[in-house]
Protein backbone atom coordinates (compact mmCIF):
# COMPACT_ATOMS: atom_id res chain seq x y z
CA UNK A 1 0.00 0.00 0.00
CA UNK A 2 1.07 3.92 -0.56
CA UNK A 3 -0.17 7.12 -0.26
CA UNK A 4 -1.06 8.70 -3.57
CA UNK A 5 1.31 12.11 -3.93
CA UNK A 6 -1.39 13.50 -6.18
CA UNK A 7 -3.35 13.80 -3.42
CA UNK A 8 -1.51 13.14 0.03
CA UNK A 9 -4.93 11.61 2.13
CA UNK A 10 -5.04 12.05 4.85
CA UNK A 11 -6.45 9.96 8.18
CA UNK A 12 -9.90 11.84 8.45
CA UNK A 13 -10.34 11.82 5.14
CA UNK A 14 -13.08 9.47 2.40
CA UNK A 15 -10.44 7.83 0.74
CA UNK A 16 -10.58 4.95 -1.96
CA UNK A 17 -8.27 2.57 -3.19
CA UNK A 18 -6.63 1.74 -6.39
CA UNK A 19 -4.86 -1.33 -7.48
CA UNK A 20 -2.33 -0.76 -9.50
CA UNK A 21 0.12 -3.04 -11.42
CA UNK A 22 3.01 -4.05 -9.21
CA UNK A 23 2.89 -1.71 -6.74
CA UNK A 24 -0.12 -2.75 -4.57
CA UNK A 25 -2.84 -0.92 -3.46
CA UNK A 26 -2.83 3.15 -3.93
CA UNK A 27 -4.72 5.40 -1.53
CA UNK A 28 -6.25 8.19 -2.96
CA UNK A 29 -9.22 10.94 -1.76
CA UNK A 30 -12.06 10.26 -2.71
CA UNK A 31 -12.36 13.54 -4.31
CA UNK A 32 -8.69 13.49 -5.86
CA UNK A 33 -9.26 15.06 -9.25
CA UNK A 34 -7.40 11.52 -10.61
CA UNK A 35 -10.46 9.11 -9.08
CA UNK A 36 -13.79 10.08 -11.26
CA UNK A 37 -11.68 9.73 -14.68
CA UNK A 38 -10.58 6.22 -13.62
CA UNK A 39 -13.49 5.18 -11.63
CA UNK A 40 -16.23 5.98 -14.16
CA UNK A 41 -13.97 4.02 -17.06
CA UNK A 42 -15.58 0.32 -17.12
CA UNK A 43 -12.38 -1.06 -17.59
CA UNK A 44 -10.91 0.52 -14.47
CA UNK A 45 -13.49 0.01 -12.50
CA UNK A 46 -12.54 -3.29 -11.16
CA UNK A 47 -9.24 -1.76 -10.01
CA UNK A 48 -10.87 0.73 -7.24
CA UNK A 49 -11.30 -0.89 -3.69
CA UNK A 50 -13.59 0.43 -0.84
CA UNK A 51 -10.92 1.45 2.06
CA UNK A 52 -11.07 3.26 5.03
CA UNK A 53 -8.64 4.16 8.08
CA UNK A 54 -7.88 1.44 10.47
CA UNK A 55 -8.41 3.42 13.45
CA UNK A 56 -8.05 7.11 14.58
CA UNK A 57 -4.56 5.92 16.46
CA UNK A 58 -2.60 5.88 12.80
CA UNK A 59 0.70 6.83 14.69
CA UNK A 60 2.42 7.40 10.88
CA UNK A 61 2.80 11.42 9.99
CA UNK A 62 1.91 12.72 6.55
CA UNK A 63 3.11 15.39 4.64
CA UNK A 64 0.46 18.11 3.30
CA UNK A 65 0.77 21.51 1.52
CA UNK A 66 -1.42 24.99 2.27
CA UNK A 67 -1.79 27.74 0.47
CA UNK A 68 -1.81 30.99 2.13
CA UNK A 69 -2.45 34.28 0.74
CA UNK A 70 -2.40 37.70 2.31
CA UNK A 71 -1.60 41.14 2.20
CA UNK A 72 2.34 42.44 1.62
CA UNK A 73 3.37 43.39 4.65
CA UNK A 74 6.77 43.81 6.52
CA UNK A 75 6.55 41.22 9.36
CA UNK A 76 4.05 38.55 7.78
CA UNK A 77 6.74 35.73 6.83
CA UNK A 78 8.00 36.06 10.58
CA UNK A 79 4.28 35.93 12.15
CA UNK A 80 3.44 32.36 10.01
CA UNK A 81 7.04 31.62 11.39
CA UNK A 82 6.74 31.95 14.77
CA UNK A 83 3.04 30.36 14.42
CA UNK A 84 4.15 27.02 12.75
CA UNK A 85 7.08 26.67 15.33
CA UNK A 86 4.74 27.42 18.37
CA UNK A 87 2.09 24.58 16.86
CA UNK A 88 5.30 22.47 16.82
CA UNK A 89 4.94 22.10 13.01
CA UNK A 90 7.38 20.92 10.89
CA UNK A 91 8.28 23.01 7.97
CA UNK A 92 9.89 20.63 4.67
CA UNK A 93 9.00 22.77 2.00
CA UNK A 94 8.37 27.03 1.86
CA UNK A 95 7.55 28.53 -1.62
CA UNK A 96 6.81 32.81 -1.24
CA UNK A 97 5.29 34.31 -4.46
CA UNK A 98 4.42 38.33 -4.90
CA UNK A 99 1.20 38.04 -7.01
CA UNK A 100 0.34 40.99 -9.87
CA UNK A 101 -1.76 42.08 -7.46
CA UNK A 102 0.45 42.89 -5.01
CA UNK A 103 -0.45 40.08 -2.11
CA UNK A 104 2.02 37.50 -1.26
CA UNK A 105 1.34 34.03 -1.78
CA UNK A 106 2.78 30.86 0.11
CA UNK A 107 3.11 27.56 -0.54
CA UNK A 108 4.16 25.39 3.00
CA UNK A 109 4.15 21.89 2.97
CA UNK A 110 4.22 20.86 6.93
CA UNK A 111 4.25 17.42 8.75
CA UNK A 112 0.84 16.51 9.70
CA UNK A 113 -0.66 13.59 12.10
CA UNK A 114 -3.93 13.49 10.63
CA UNK A 115 -7.11 15.59 9.18
CA UNK A 116 -7.99 17.47 12.73
CA UNK A 117 -4.67 18.81 13.29
CA UNK A 118 -4.40 20.00 9.67
CA UNK A 119 -7.76 22.06 10.31
CA UNK A 120 -6.28 23.36 13.31
CA UNK A 121 -3.44 24.58 11.46
CA UNK A 122 -5.58 26.28 9.05
CA UNK A 123 -7.56 27.83 11.63
CA UNK A 124 -4.62 29.54 13.20
CA UNK A 125 -3.17 30.71 10.44
CA UNK A 126 -6.54 32.19 9.53
CA UNK A 127 -5.97 34.23 12.94
CA UNK A 128 -2.59 35.96 11.63
CA UNK A 129 -3.31 39.84 10.46
CA UNK A 130 -3.86 40.29 6.92
CA UNK A 131 -4.58 36.58 5.88
CA UNK A 132 -6.72 36.94 3.03
CA UNK A 133 -7.16 33.06 2.38
CA UNK A 134 -5.69 29.70 3.73
CA UNK A 135 -6.84 26.36 1.96
CA UNK A 136 -5.03 22.73 2.08
CA UNK A 137 -3.47 22.04 -1.73
CA UNK A 138 -3.92 18.70 -3.70
CA UNK A 139 -0.73 17.99 -4.30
Amino acid sequence: MKFAKCCNPLPGDDIIGFVTRGYGVSIHKKDCPNVPACYESSEQQARWVSTKWASNMVKETFQSTIEVTSQNRSGFLADLSVLLNTLRITVNAFIAREQKDGSLSFQVTVTINDLAQLDFVIAQIKKIPDVIRVQRTNG
